[in-house]
């Protein structure tokens, strides 16, 4: 299985999931809150003693939510779904499809009645796996593959009942960028550049509209991991050319777009050995880098970033010190 991630949690993972809305889990995008809220920790309920772990949040209001991710039955994972309806979280019922083992990486809603998670299902090899929400249940949509072999999908966005995007890589012999379209009907494979024949790989998307939207990841070319920038600009997707840091490897791990003219996204570079954290930002002309705050002494990077708006950005993920993963936040106002 092609792996391309680098997550810095290392801790193992707990019996129970776990929300922390100020002690952050690496993994997970949060969106930007008022300075007025006050952050506090819940355990949403798993499934069965072993390890559960929920990766991805998405809300439609104060009383409709989800998060996914996955739960350890003792000799595969299973997907996880939990919802939150305004005051306590419980555990839905959610299909999986593969023999082998199912997971899912990130979630959108688009209202209560029309969710979307996707990761992937082994059987084989693995394979894209999409869930829908209708109101009622969750339920395995059909989801394109490429190639015969590993087909991955990390991340999703759903702008509209009629429009979602979700983005990842499937396997060529190496890693290569993969985009699904939801036209309110079918998902289809749309084209997708790589950069040169190294690994190629999608780890976040976001959109603004149907004819504007972004997806971000790494390239492995030069020896090295660099920045991948892609937009959609209502008829094809392109590469935009995206700052790197130093001579080590650079990824992108989240993307929010506040507005057509201000996007950002959310990473790391390599540099001495350690992982530093990398926030880009695109004017509406050109990507550049913006410098970002590093705590301790060891590694730092930032997995998820969202905004309120211009003034008001929050990228959060984690950093090591002294042999421990802690919770990282930083925040422009």
């Amino acid at each position: 299985m092609p792996q391309v991630r680098r997550w810095l949690r290392t801790a193992p993972v707990l019996a129970s999931s776990l929300v922390l809305a100020g002690s952050l889990p690496t993994l997970a995008p949060v969106s930007a809150a008022a300075a007025t809220c006050t952050w506090d920790g819940v355990q949403p309920p798993g499934v069965g003693s072993a390890g559960n772990s929920l990766l991805a949040v998405a809300l439609t209001s104060r009383c409709n939510g989800w998060a996914a991710g996955d739960y350890w039955n003792g000799a595969k994972n299973q997907t996880l779904i939990d919802h939150w309806n305004g005051t306590s979280w419980s555990v839905q019922t959610s299909p999986n499809a593969g023999s082998q083992g199912n997971e899912l990486f990130a979630v959108a809603a688009v209202s209560a009645s029309d969710a979307w998670a996707v990761g992937l299902y082994a059987s084989t090899v693995e394979q894209t796996l999409i869930l829908h929400w209708n109101g009622s249940s969750w339920q395995i949509q059909s989801s394109p593959n490429a190639g015969t072999s590993y087909n991955e999908l990390f991340a999703v966005a759903a702008p509209s009942a009629s429009s979602a995007w979700a983005v990842g890589h499937y396997w060529n012999g190496t890693a290569r960028t993969l985009i699904l379209h939801r036209n309110g009907h079918t998902w289809s494979r749309q084209a997708s550049p790589n950069v040169g024949t190294g690994s190629n790989s999608l780890l976040a998307v976001t959109a603004l509209s149907p004819s504007n939207a972004w997806a971000v990841g790494e390239a492995h070319t030069g020896g090295k991991d660099q920045t991948l920038v892609l937009h959609w600009n209502g008829h094809t997707w392109s590469r935009q050319a995206s700052p790197n840091v130093g001579s080590g490897s650079n990824q992108l791990l989240a993307v929010t777009a506040p507005s057509a003219t201000s996007v950002w996204a959310a990473g790391d570079f390599i540099k001495g050995g350690l992982h530093h954290t990398l926030l880009l930002h695109w004017n509406g002309k050109a990507w550049s880098r913006h410098a970002s705050a590093n705590l301790g002494t060891g590694s730092n990077q930032l997995a998820g970033v969202d905004a309120s708006g211009p003034a008001n950005l929050w990228a959060v993920g984690g950093y090591n010190e002294n042999t421990t993963s802690l919770n990282l936040a930083v925040h422009c106002c």
